[in-house]
């Protein structure tokens, strides 16, 4: 992913443009290296193209967001992804979901640890910030709150709307438009133990020096598209995170 230096971003209206380059890995964990290099080997076959007037998160709803946790910083994503990526993630589409809500969880208003996950396909010493969709009829933050809850056993306010990423996931000819909300929000009550055990292998506290050091490298080695967009995003949210914690110091 390559993120063009801010002074080469001023034409863009507060827009940042992030590429997805496609880049092999160096070596990928064995328990995925199979999968992923027959997985971009396969020809991407015809799919049914996405009804894009079927997706339920509207832009009013977004807006509401924004006047309640403030206007998030917008980034566009390019992303080129392996035939068995895009076929997950049509699968993901259900009643034309096209979105996902990402919490960088904090045990306290310092930001210091965030609560991360592990999926039981992800390679040892991967981690990422939960992230869920809200359903039809859910209210975005009931559903950020739903699954914060069910993916980490904590119960959450929300902090700041810091990142909206837009973007376009492909395959060939095929495209796929994709949102992802992010927030912090700062834990209030639980435990931290996945509730959702059938999804999440594991959840722990993380610090962003980690994210950003060695799961940052383990999620990239993978050589995955979707593993590289989560990198992108880390990336950009770790930017904003760090402009608060300035600002709590100051």
């Amino acid at each position: 992913m390559t993120l063009r230096p801010r002074t080469q971003r001023a034409h863009l209206d507060d827009w940042d443009i992030l590429v997805a380059q496609g880049s092999r890995p160096r070596a990928a964990p064995k328990r995925l290296k199979a999968t992923v290099n027959a997985a971009h080997a396969a020809a991407p076959r015809r799919l049914k193209p996405y009804n894009y007037s079927m997706s339920y998160v509207t832009e009013g709803m977004i807006a509401e967001l924004e006047e309640k946790y403030g206007k998030p910083r917008r980034v566009e994503v390019a992303v080129e992804i392996s035939p068995a990526e895009f076929e997950m993630l049509r699968g993901s589409q259900k009643h034309g979901r096209n979105h996902d809500i990402t919490l960088f969880i904090f045990e306290d208003r310092g930001y210091q640890q965030f609560a991360a996950i592990a999926k039981h396909m992800f390679p040892p010493g991967a981690y990422r910030a939960p992230s869920g969709a809200a359903d039809p009829g859910e209210d975005l933050e009931a559903g950020a709150k739903r699954e914060a809850l069910e993916e980490t056993g904590l119960h959450i306010e929300l902090d700041r709307f810091i990142l909206r990423v837009d973007a376009i996931f492909s395959c060939g000819t095929e495209k796929e438009p994709w949102k992802s909300l992010v927030f912090t929000a700062f834990a209030t009550d639980g435990v931290l133990a996945q509730r959702d055990t059938n999804e999440i292998r594991e959840v722990r506290w993380l610090s962003l020096e980690e994210l950003q050091g060695p799961v940052r490298r383990v999620l990239l080695d993978t050589g995955m598209g979707l593993f590289r967009y989560r990198v992108a995003l880390h990336d950009a949210a770790v930017e904003e995170i760090e402009r608060l914690r300035r600002s709590r110091r100051g």
